[in-house]
């Protein structure tokens, strides 16, 4: 199963620069606001910001030739009007990860008047990044023409890159932003890292390699812990119209999702992993005693299609704790939709069939928070690689819903389908000594099931009554 390459902590490579690093730039100074007499454009090279600093509209355009570091502490404030263009494979760097105090990027154009970021000429540059502690502000902001090759930034225009520690950092505002012609992903928000609140009208067109099978495929790739503040916006016209949850953030270093997280619908669907065989987990520390993930009616989740009946894609709810405690209230999923704007949870495949991917893994039971109403869950079953749940005992341990270690509160499911599964259903993984049978039955259709709608319950330990299914 191919892997995204190991990304380094550091937030881009620099060139060694010698005693040029002391801010070598032509044209004017980094303190003016505006440009000698007969001065068209200011060149940026190797230029490192140590004080507050105003790029102006009267002043440019503004040529970035090699990399701006905005330094600690320090503001960069890109006016109304200003264009800044960048020569191939340069880039705009907000902070490092090394910095005690916050650099911060203000590009807040107008309506009248918007900031544009291009290219200086016909090959792409790489990246605007912008590195926790640090903060970056862009209104009636056009990001156009980046995603140069770079290990560090995947192809990806904007980044937005937090820290490996909850709580999530929101951290930049893009408001009537539009990132156009990306060479990949047109935004990239990584680890802890996420928007703010203020974040609206966000487009991302024409960007995402179309022969990619990794993140670049995609126009925006997003972690787990940065969904809840993705903004509304317009998200087509792209190699692929689908938002990348990068779950591969938590191999990376990233914990759990131990925190709540909404999934937003906006227009188009989500692709949950990369690869097949990877996990979207919502667990529990103590620390984080509960975490909900809230997803909104109209939202469609497309899982990677695994290679064998062990690799593909789940979303996995279940209990992660260091607590000797067995007593947290553990993780809870609340995906109500409507009769007119059902969740779906699906297949990636360009041709699915039953089995493709996992299906949704409750860990030692579910809790009566739990909703699932109105949802249709299709296409999985495959191989959770677990064992001694099911009854009957020559069925598989697998469904599109299981529920594992321990019993159900309550029947969460309502008004819902499950379809083409290569399993059962609903695998009901707990004996009737851990708690009642729960009837998942009424109100729900089960349509070309490979095994039981719903499994029988065990009597005790893996005793298994005699009966089929349930």
């Amino acid at each position: 199963m191919a892997k995204r390459p190991p990304v380094s902590r550091a937030l881009l490579a620099v060139p060694a620069l010698g005693a040029a690093l002391a801010l070598a730039h032509a044209g004017c100074s980094s303190e003016d606001t505006t440009c000698p007499d007969g001065v068209s454009q200011k060149f940026h090279e190797s230029e490192f910001l140590e004080v507050d600093t105003v790029w102006s509209a009267d002043c440019g355009p503004h040529v970035i030739t090699n990399f701006v570091r905005v330094g600690e502490g320090v503001t960069l404030t890109i006016e109304p009007g200003a264009r800044v263009e960048l020569a191939k494979d340069a880039s705009l760097q907000v902070g490092m990860e090394s910095y005690a105090k916050a650099g911060s990027l203000s590009a807040k154009g107008t309506l009248e008047r918007p900031i544009t970021f291009t290219r200086h000429d016909a090959e792409p540059w790489t990246a605007i990044a912008v590195q926790y502690p640090s903060v970056a502000t862009f209104e009636h902001t056009v990001i156009e023409g980046g995603g140069a090759d770079d290990p560090m930034t995947a192809n990806a225009s904007l980044m937005i890159r937090g820290d490996y520690k909850l709580p999530r950092k929101d951290m930049a505002t893009l408001a009537h932003v539009t990132i156009r012609d990306s060479v990949g992903p047109g935004l990239w928000i990584r680890e802890c890292g996420a928007l703010t609140a203020a974040s609206t009208d966000l487009t991302v067109t024409g960007s995402g390699k179309a022969d990619a099978s990794d993140m670049t495929h995609f126009p925006v790739s997003v972690s787990p812990t940065a969904l809840t503040t993705f903004p509304a916006g317009t998200y087509t016209g792209n190699a692929v119209d689908e938002i990348l949850i990068d779950t591969e953030d938590t191999s990376l270093g990233v914990p759990d999702v131990l925190e709540d997280v909404t999934v937003h619908e906006r227009g188009v669907p989500y692709r949950v992993g990369m690869f097949a065989g990877g996990s979207l987990r919502f667990g529990t520390d103590d620390a984080h005693p509960q975490s909900t993930l809230t997803i909104e009616a109209g939202v469609t989740m497309r899982f990677p299609k695994g290679d064998d009946a062990a690799s593909g894609g789940a979303i996995v709810m279940t209990i992660e704790t260091d607590s000797a405690s067995s007593e947290l209230p553990g993780t809870t999923l609340v995906a109500k939709g409507t009769a007119d704007k059902p969740i779906v949870f699906t297949s990636a495949a360009a041709t699915p069939s039953a089995g493709d991917w996992r299906g949704l893994w409750f860990g030692l039971g579910a809790n009566a928070d739990n909703v699932l109403d109105h949802v249709v869950i299709e296409y999985a079953g495959s191989d959770i690689l677990a064992g001694g749940f099911a009854c009957p005992p020559d069925h598989s341990n697998n469904g599109a819903i299981a529920i594992m270690g321990g019993p159900a509160a309550k029947a969460f499911l309502t008004n819902s389908v499950i379809r083409h599964s290569a399993s059962a259903g609903v695998l009901r993984g707990w004996d009737l000594m851990q708690g009642a049978a729960v009837d998942f039955k009424p109100t729900n259709t089960f349509e070309d099931i490979a095994e039981c709608d719903q499994t029988v319950m065990a009597l005790d330990q893996g005793d298994c009554p005699q009966g089929s299914c349930g």
